[in-house]
Formats: structure tokens, sequence, C-alpha cells
């Protein structure tokens, strides 16, 4: 891999990135502009890697010398993005997706991953604009490596019947240490041969598994078949709400109007598929938000109480240590 100094300096014509996505995607394509043969189109890194058959790294650390509009197509499996750094502007088929860091009401960096399945073959694009630069990392999925590399998972089945699902998407809040594991990803040590692809894969594999545990796939449609599919997609864009932090003042009635339900069936409906009250979701969102505050920004226990909404330092430590078997004060400790 590039170190970070010389980055920058390499050229990516078009011919070349098509040829690296054919690991991942079929019929790619830029629609948008006319370019001559041989036009670069991108500064920067861009690597596919194949770890295992059915399982793909992406890594993309660029500059975009065009408005563009890319377009390829994607085959049923399961895609895991993260933007770093940058912007990304992406659809999967009809669902878009605009990426990348983002501050809070208090000024604290927010990255967020996104998973999505695909149940079928549809199409990928990414919009894009001269100048504009992104640094993702992206994991790609066959059905059949799921069902196989993911045997052992304790969610296996939750998993699977979520790839069932054509479309759908969670997000993720990425820990510090899923952070370091990215950037473990895009700087990796000058192994060779085998050791190279052996180091990449076992960060992979930690990734995509904290990803799959944080984005609570307790999505078990096969266990509520009284549910239709547009209800579980009305909970996907409440749990969007929700992740939004747009719903932190809202009353329970004001966050059903917004669900277009009213509360009792969106209570229902919300503990059927994700497990938890739709409060209880908040709750465990802003301990979320407090450990990461914690882990990556240094706060104090107090200033981290106060983002979970705890008005009482000892009583945050007691939930916090609920849910994350470990206190407050060790969190911080392990500060990277």
């Amino acid at each position: 891999m590039t170190a970070p100094s010389d980055t920058h300096q390499q050229l990516l014509t078009r011919e070349q990135l098509s040829a690296r996505n054919r690991q991942s995607a079929v019929n790619h394509q830029i629609l948008n502009p006319v370019l001559e043969p041989g036009s670069a189109v991108l500064k920067g890194s861009f690597e596919v890697t194949r770890l295992r058959a059915g399982l793909v790294l992406h890594r993309a650390d660029v500059e975009d010398l065009h408005a563009m509009t890319i377009q390829a197509t994607l085959s049923p499996g399961m895609t895991l993005a993260l933007v770093m750094d940058g912007r990304a502007d992406i659809s999967y088929g009809k669902q878009r997706f605009l990426l990348g860091p983002r501050c809070d009401a208090g000024g604290n960096l927010l990255r967020e991953g996104v998973l999505t399945s695909f149940a079928e073959t549809d199409s990928f694009s990414r919009r894009s604009q001269r100048g504009g630069s992104e640094r993702t990392v992206s994991i790609g999925m066959t059905p059949e490596w799921l069902e196989d590399g993911l045997a052992e998972f304790a969610s296996h089945a939750s998993v699977m019947a979520f790839n069932r699902r054509h479309l759908a998407s969670l997000t993720w809040r990425p820990s510090a240490r899923a952070i370091a594991l990215a950037e473990q990803m895009f700087r990796p040590p000058r192994h060779v041969g085998s050791l190279h692809h052996l180091y990449l894969e076992s960060r992979v594999l930690e990734f995509l598994i904290e990803a799959l545990n944080a984005s609570s796939l307790a999505l078990k449609p096969q266990q509520h078949k009284g549910l239709r599919l547009k209800e579980y997609q009305r909970i996907d864009r409440l749990r969007a709400l929700l992740d939004s932090g747009e719903a932190d003042q809202m009353s329970l009635e004001q966050i059903a109007g917004q669900a277009g339900i009213n509360a009792n069936t969106m209570q229902r409906q919300f503990r059927a598929i994700c497990g938890s009250t739709v409060f209880e979701y908040l709750r465990d969102r802003r301990l979320q938000q407090a450990q990461q505050a914690l882990e990556q920004d240094g706060a104090s226990v107090s200033e981290a109480a106060a983002i979970a909404g705890y008005s009482n330092p000892a009583n945050f430590a007691t939930a916090f240590k609920r849910k994350y078997s470990i206190t407050p004060k060790l969190a911080r400790a392990r500060l990277s």
C-alpha cells in the first residue's frame, strides 16, 4: 500500500478504475462526463483486495478530478461501508446515502457506517464533484461467504434473514477500536504474499463482527411473520430518525407522529423488530455516544454522563457498566 505522503501523486484512469472494480461489480461505467480513453479520473489510492472467495475489501483514498456519475451492477450479498474522511454520495438501487463524518450539536465528530443487503442484483452509483475527496473502507460479502464464513457468529441466523431483505440497511457507530482497525487496513505493514492477506483479513473480520453486533442485528423477521415488509421499512426509517438525534427531545407521541402510526402500534412493532422500546433504544444510543466520547475524545466521566443524559455521574456509571461491563473510568483509560 502506498505511503500516505505518496497517496495523492497517483493518477487512476477510467480503464484502471473499471478493471479494479471487476472483482466485486460488473457493467462498471462512467455515465458522465464523456471522457477520452486513458483519461485520469481519480488522484490517490484505490485498492480492491479479494481476501477469500466471496469476501472483498475496498480501500479508497482519492480526490475526484471531474464531476462524475459512476454506475455499476452489484450481485446479491451484503456491503459494509465506512467513510473515514470526506464525503460519499452513493446509491444502492433507489436507496441514496450521503456518507461522511459530521459533528453533533456539541461539536463532537461522529462517523457512521452503513450495512446494506442485496437479496437480488441491483445497481450501484456514485456521484462526485471535481476536487471532492473521500477516504473509505468498504467490505463486500456474497451470500455464500455469509453462510460459511459467519457460521460460528452468534447472530448468524439474523444476518442471513437480514440479507434476504432486499436493500435493507442499518447504521453503525464505530468504536475507537474499529476506527483503529480501519486505519490499519489503510496502512498495513509491508508484509509480502499470504501474510499481507492474512493481516488484512484479520482486521476485516474484527471490524465486521463489531459492526454486526453494534448495528443491532436483532432484526429477526423470521420470528415475526405477522409484520409486513412495509412495517419493517417503517421501523427502518424510524431507526434512522432516532439515530439522527432529531427525536432526542420529542415525546413518544411526537415520534409516533413522525413515523405515521400511533404510539402503541409503534412500540409494539419497534419492540418486535429491535428487541427494545423506543426510549430504551434512545438510551442505549446516548450511552454509545458517551462511550465514544470517553474512548475517542478523552471526555471526563461527568461530560460523558451529560452526553448520555444523566445529571448524576454515579447513576451514569451504573448504567454504563451494566451495558459495557466496564466502568466509564476504565473506558476512558483505553483512549487510543
